[in-house]
């Protein structure tokens, strides 16, 4: 059997970011022979690999990890700390690749017991949101069908293992609005030769502002970021001529997205015509709501009974987003959180490290909703 945690720690020093994980991919690609699959792809929507398990008559399970990293410095000292400048796993895909790995490593051991399937998928590009959407439109996957697809994502500020579900929203889709408005530029002594577009960027971001406002009543959460605003340049004699509004919208209906992104798109173009300005809109990083399916939600609870860890219920889905819900629009499954210490930094924190102690207990849950899902 692989050493997990020495696997993970390598992992972690060799980080890369999404679209380009190719060492990476290589890295898994050659363990996963090692297993003797049914099935070994590689090169789906980039540098994803996909192993299959099992003799494939009965139910179809694919379990899911990520192969990117993030563009921030690591910040700790610890042994294994990254070996990239600039780039870290400080989302802990270092680690889920690893549980997936160990997952796969034991199925492929009974798999010619399997009365079905089981396909491991390591994704790429996760943090940018085009991972999962590129994986199901590439030729190699597109023609598949699955039964059930899980994923878990560690969390800190939860004790460590305690497994995180909710049905229904379990996580909030989001996406980035990028919104351009061009007038023309004057002298700053004589403004009204010129047409600023500084009264419609205002008006705009308090329109996003508002989003949420409207939430309840499509019985929905929403959270709504300015992120950057820009007008003009530094020059003290220039009217503006230009302006950019860079907002995040967030909520946990799909639905409420699509009104959100359709009052935005409508209050530009309002702002355009009276403001006389052209306007550009374009949509950036988009993720859906990850959606838990009822029955797989129930396998994933039972497994947590089964493997002797504990079940945290949450009341509300997470703000984050994560691009598996592209997956869940497709196929029945389940996402869910694995606690990874109340005192562990935050995701994205450049101290951040995936606790190798949770490596074991989390292959043991795969494994044992693997076995759940075959019955």
């Amino acid at each position: 059997m692989t050493d997990l945690i020495t696997l993970r720690q390598t992992l972690h020093q060799y980080p890369e970011r999404s679209g380009a994980e190719e060492q990476t991919a290589a890295r898994i690609t050659q363990l996963l022979e090692q297993t003797t699959p049914r099935e070994l792809l590689t090169g789906i929507a980039g540098h994803g690999i996909l192993a299959r398990y099992g003799s494939g008559d009965g139910p179809s399970i694919l379990l899911r990890a990520e192969l990117d990293a993030l563009p921030i410095r690591e910040l700790s000292d610890i042994p294994h700390a990254s070996a990239v400048p600039g780039t870290a796993h400080l989302c802990g895909h270092d680690g889920h690749m690893t549980i997936l790995f160990g997952a796969a490593e034991r199925i492929a051991r009974r798999q010619e017991d399997l009365p079905g399937s089981v396909s491991v998928l390591f994704q790429p590009a996760e943090e940018t949101g085009q991972g999962a959407a590129a994986c199901l439109a590439d030729p190699v996957f597109h023609e598949r069908g699955f039964d059930l697809v899980f994923a878990l994502h560690n969390v800190p500020g939860y004790d460590e293992g305690a497994v995180l579900l909710r049905e229904g929203s379990f996580a909030m889709a989001s996406v980035g609005m990028d919104a351009v408005l061009t007038g023309h530029t004057s002298h700053a002594a004589e403004p009204e030769l010129g047409n600023s577009p500084v009264p419609a960027l205002i008006d705009l971001a308090q329109t996003v502002m508002r989003l949420p406002e409207a939430a309840s009543s499509h019985d929905a959460r929403a959270i709504t970021t300015v992120i950057h605003m820009l007008a003009g340049s530094e020059a003290f004699g220039t009217t503006p001529g230009d302006a950019r509004l860079l907002a995040t919208l967030r909520t946990d209906s799909n639905s409420f997205m699509a009104v959100m992104k359709e009052q935005m798109s409508r209050a530009l173009a309002l702002q355009g015509e009276r403001y006389r300005l052209e306007t550009e809109l374009a949509w950036k990083e988009e993720f859906p709501a990850a959606v838990n399916d009822p029955r797989a939600a129930a396998l994933v609870s039972q497994a947590v009974s089964d493997s002797g860890l504990t079940l945290q219920e949450l009341e509300q889905p997470f703000p984050w987003s994560e691009d598996f819900a592209h997956f869940t629009q497709h196929f029945p499954g389940a996402l869910f959180g694995l606690g990874s210490g109340r005192d562990q930094p935050h995701l994205h924190s450049g101290y951040y490290d995936f606790p190798d102690g949770l490596i074991e207990p989390a292959v043991e849950l795969f494994v044992r909703i693997v076995e759940l899902g075959m019955a």
